[in-house]
């Protein structure tokens, strides 16, 4: 259960998104839920927001990643703020989900391409923090794998940093 600041904390954040243009940048966005989440780390530190690893994203460098190119934008992130509209702060679990799959699609670079266990399209792009080789995640099933194919062994993965996806040629 939610405590009565956060309510005050919700309502601060809805009014904060619905003022945005609906044509915002992806960074834009990004600072917004980035600046709000950082300014309450006590909240966000806590379940339900720390069973979804919210600590990768309070201390996030977000210019070491490659928002700019976030499909988070126009009719996605108008979407997100009618959806954003519709949760009370009654709703934490919903919103942690929500706000971090939202995160994920500003920070991971997503690409076209298909997972070859649930065949859905639109798979992540991660960096493994244990051998630094860079994976492909579907968000649809979970599974990874490697550029060669080679399935991921251990779930290590990362937020690959641009300069990663400048390397490997993606960007």
């Amino acid at each position: 259960m939610m405590k009565k600041l956060m309510r005050n904390q919700w309502d601060e954040f809805q009014r904060a998104i619905a003022a945005m243009y609906d044509n915002a940048l992806p960074r834009d966005i990004a600072n917004a839920i980035l600046t709000w989440l950082r300014r309450y780390p006590e909240t966000f530190s806590n379940g339900p927001f720390s069973d979804y690893s919210f600590d990768r994203f309070l201390s996030l460098q977000e210019e070491d990643y490659p928002i700019e190119v976030s499909r988070m934008r126009d009719a996605e992130f108008i979407n997100f703020k009618k959806i954003i509209k519709k949760y009370s702060a009654e709703d934490a679990e919903s919103i942690a989900r929500f706000l971090r799959d939202t995160l994920e699609t500003l920070v991971v670079l997503m690409v076209d391409k298909q997972c070859p266990i649930c065949e859905a399209w639109e798979m992540g792009i991660y960096k493994n923090s244990e051998d630094q080789r860079i994976a492909f995640e579907c968000r649809q099933c979970g599974f990874a794998n490697y550029l060669d194919g080679a399935k991921v062994g251990t779930k290590k993965l990362t937020f690959a940093l641009t300069e990663d996806l400048h390397e490997a040629g993606f960007i």
